[in-house]
């Protein structure tokens, strides 16, 4: 294993909270488009939108717990 600098850590570390940050703001975007389809889903009564390119289908979780 190759030995790592200083320098190579500042950088390693900078990228990191960049890109961490950056999967935050993209995260919060799919939250905002999830919830937007879902809205118009509801809306449509239906459990699936699609167009000639894309399809995106409704999933529904179920969750049973045993005391």
């Amino acid at each position: 294993m190759s030995s790592a600098n200083s320098s190579d850590i500042s950088t390693l570390l900078e990228k990191w909270s960049e890109d961490k940050a950056t999967l935050v703001e993209i995260e919060k975007r799919i939250e905002k488009y999830k919830r937007l389809a879902n809205r118009i889903m509801n809306n449509k009564d239906t459990d699936k939108l699609s167009n000639n390119n894309y399809t995106l289908k409704r999933r529904e979780l179920s969750r049973t717990t045993l005391t």
